[in-house]
């Protein structure tokens, strides 16, 4: 993954064990494949999984561990419109 907006000076993207744990219990739920796959690497990396909506029970947004990321060009979906009432209620 690159990022272009990180001073490569002060910023590392480089393993860091002290990030082994930083996403543990956490599941990030994607819209599409192609973003999912993007950021699954990272997300893996940092001990939390990754999962496609349309394999997600909405309902499980009210948990807090559960991450709705967000990709605009998917924004239509019905399930995308179910899980954004349900984080909506939960707020």
């Amino acid at each position: 993954m690159k990022e272009m907006n990180l001073n490569l000076d002060v910023v590392t993207l480089a393993i860091n064990p002290a990030r082994k744990t930083v996403f543990v219990g956490k599941t990030f739920v994607f819209v599409s494949n192609d973003q999912k796959v993007k950021f699954e690497a990272a997300i893996k990396g940092g001990s939390g999984k990754s999962q496609l909506l349309s394999d997600v029970d909405v309902k499980k947004f009210a948990d807090k561990d559960y991450v709705l990321v967000l990709d605009s060009k998917e924004c239509k979906q019905t399930k995308f419109t179910e899980a954004m009432k349900i984080l909506q209620q939960h707020n």
